[in-house]
């Protein structure tokens, strides 16, 4: 399946490599580093709105002469964290009628809805049509069925791979700066993603997300 989005990755000419961008896995302390440490800005910012060189799937898949690296994340744990941020955190502000304004357009989303709900509306929307931020890790970091990655950190062992990245590519820091954790304070007192399963949901996410458990080596 190939991935048309066109803002698939973040171009730093100075340090020869693309950042691949893939929702819920670190993108804000990411994008932060790479704003203040690679492109050396120094106002006031917004990671999320900040004005990066953008490059295309197309593009990356062409661009042999940088490097490109990505992260990816255990998807039991990022639909978890996709649920805290884009559903119950809206839902607790009142910001966009309660809910996530990418997710409005799915009949299947609600605000307020339960986690378990959550899971069966995302486990029945194609990846073709899978917002940015519940689509398979797979599709967003290959194009027309190839890797787009030279690297391929995991969220889990961020500081260490990062760390790796940092020598590889001879940044002028390895501080990478935790800027979002999985939202805490609305995950309702339940400290690890596990929590929010039963068996069915397990089963679930195993065969939504299957290719990215096999592709990235993960299980529950």
């Amino acid at each position: 399946m190939s991935n048309v989005d066109v803002k698939a990755g973040i171009l730093v000419k100075d340090y020869n490599c693309i950042y691949i961008v893939n929702p819920k896995a670190g993108t804000s302390s990411i994008k932060s580093f790479i704003i203040t440490e690679l492109l050396n800005f120094k106002g006031e910012y917004s990671p999320h709105k900040f004005e990066f060189k953008i490059i295309s799937n197309l593009e990356i898949s062409k661009a042999n002469q940088y490097f490109k690296f990505t992260f990816v994340r255990n998807p039991w744990d990022r639909i978890v964290s996709c649920y805290n941020d884009k559903v119950t955190r809206y839902y607790v502000q009142k910001k966009d009628s309660g809910i996530f304004r990418g997710f409005s357009k799915y009949k299947a989303m609600s605000p307020g809805m339960s986690f378990d709900k959550f899971v069966e509306a995302i486990c029945s929307i194609p990846d073709e049509k899978a917002n940015k931020h519940f689509k398979s890790q797979h599709s967003i970091c290959n194009f027309n069925n190839k890797p787009l990655f030279d690297f391929v950190g995991k969220l889990e062992d961020i500081d260490e791979d990062f760390n790796k990245l940092c020598l590889k590519l001879k940044f002028p820091s390895n501080t990478l700066p935790h800027r979002l954790k999985t939202s805490d304070k609305y995950k309702r007192g339940k400290a690890h993603y596990s929590e929010f399963y039963n068996k069915k949901t397990i089963k679930m996410i195993r065969k939504r997300y299957s290719e990215d458990i096999e592709l990235f080596n993960y299980s529950f």
